[in-house]
């Protein structure tokens, strides 16, 4: 694995489809970030004021949890859950869905992640076998395999409304948006 190059600024591998490194090592996405975001110092306090700004709301409202953080193993989602426990000090409740490929790799830095944080933790997981059998039964009824991940994310958005959660931190961003095509 140590063969596998990424991208100096946000790691993405360029394995990737639509990833090519450049010769300083930086990816196309991060490229074109850079290009929508001339004046990067201005938006990223802009958008900090506003960021800080509904983490206050949040908090203003003293509820069980301030925030609901879906939480996959990755990079961005476990970002997501360490800036809001450890530096903004959030009450974060904390969310995964296993689809059936949640990897070992991915359970482990889950579990060191609750274990580093004072953040509660849901783990829901459906039979593999019927995954994969929704899987099929998708593909062939409509050619959409990703329904039953969809019903996976719509539940972790009931348990927001459910417990009265009033924001969902979302470990995701511009640059690799495109990989969940949700905006």
């Amino acid at each position: 694995m140590d063969d596998v190059q990424r991208c100096s600024h946000c790691i993405l591998p360029a394995s990737l489809p639509s990833v090519k490194l450049d010769q300083n090592g930086v990816c196309s996405h991060c490229r074109r970030y850079q290009r929508l975001y001339k004046d990067w110092e201005q938006v990223r306090t802009q958008q900090l004021k506003e960021f800080e700004n509904i983490l206050d709301k949040a908090k203003r409202q003293k509820r069980k949890y301030d925030c609901l953080i879906p939480l996959s193993g990755g990079k961005d989602s476990t970002y997501a859950l360490y800036l809001c426990d450890k530096l903004y000090d959030m009450r974060c409740l904390a969310v995964t869905f296993d689809n059936g490929f949640l990897s070992n790799q991915a359970k482990e830095n889950i579990n060191n992640a609750i274990q580093a944080t004072s953040t509660d933790h849901i783990f829901l997981s459906i039979n593999r076998n019927i995954m994969l059998q929704l899987y099929k039964l998708f593909i062939r009824k409509c050619s959409n395999f990703c329904i039953p991940c969809l019903r996976g994310i719509g539940v972790v958005m009931h348990l927001a409304e459910l417990y009265h959660i009033p924001t969902i931190i979302s470990g995701t961003g511009g640059r690799v948006a495109y990989l969940s095509t949700i905006p």
